[in-house]
C-alpha cells in the first residue's frame, strides 16, 4: 500500500484537457430564455392552482369541489356507491353512464340528472326485459323443449315411456328419485277421530 502511494506522489500531473478543442456552439442564449419560459409556466400554473384553492367553487357553497371522473376511467367507491343507491346496477348500465359522463365532461350526479341519460337508460332497461321475457332458439309460445328433463320426466309419468336416449334415461331417473326424496311421508288426507 505505502509503495503505490510513493508511486502517485512521484508522478507528474499531466493535464489531459485540451484547450485546443473545437469551440462551443451552445447558444446560451436560447437556452436562458427557454429555461425563463419554463419558470414563467410554472410561476402561472401554481399562481392558477392557488388561486382555484383559496376561493371557493362559483356555486356559492363551501362543499368541497365535487369528484370529477378519473382519466383512468375508473369509478372511486364513492361514485360506485352513489351508482347503486340509484339502482344503476351491471355492467352494461354503468358503460352507459361512463359514456355520457367522458362524452360531456359532467360529473356523476349531473349526469345522474340529464334527461337524456335517463331516457337512454330506460330504453336499455325495456330492450333488456323484452329480450329476457323473449324465448330462446327461436320457438314461440312456452312450450318447454324436447330436450329438457322436465319435459321428459312429465312424459314418463304420465305414459311411462322412457326416452331413447341413454344420458336423458339416467337424468329422468334422477329426477324422479329426487321428486320422490322431497314427497311429504304424511298422507294428504288426515284422519281425525
Amino acid at each position: 500500500m505505502n509503495k503505490k502511494n510513493e508511486e502517485i506522489e512521484g508522478e507528474e500531473l499531466v493535464d489531459d484537457f485540451n484547450h485546443e478543442e473545437a469551440p462551443d456552439d451552445t447558444d446560451w442564449k436560447a437556452k436562458a430564455l427557454e429555461f425563463q419560459g419554463r419558470a414563467k409556466r410554472l410561476e402561472t400554473k401554481n399562481a392558477k392552482l392557488n388561486e382555484k384553492l383559496k376561493s371557493p367553487e362559483k356555486k356559492g357553497e363551501d362543499a368541497p369541489p365535487q369528484n370529477k371522473q378519473s382519466p383512468s376511467n375508473e369509478l372511486t367507491d364513492g361514485q360506485i356507491a352513489i351508482l347503486h343507491a340509484n339502482q344503476i346496477k351491471g355492467a352494461a348500465e354503468v358503460a352507459l353512464m361512463k359514456e355520457y359522463m367522458s362524452n360531456t365532461g359532467k360529473t356523476l350526479l349531473d349526469v345522474l340528472d340529464n334527461k337524456y341519460f335517463q331516457n337512454d337508460l330506460k330504453d336499455m332497461r325495456d330492450a333488456k326485459i323484452v329480450a329476457d321475457a323473449t324465448p330462446q332458439g327461436g320457438r314461440r309460445g312456452g312450450s318447454q323443449a324436447d330436450n329438457s328433463v322436465d319435459y321428459h320426466l312429465a312424459k314418463y309419468l304420465a305414459s311411462g315411456k322412457m326416452p331413447e336416449d341413454a344420458d336423458m334415461r339416467e337424468k329422468v331417473l334422477d329426477a324422479r328419485l329426487a321428486k320422490e326424496a322431497n314427497k311429504s311421508m304424511f298422507s294428504d288426507n288426515p284422519i281425525i277421530g
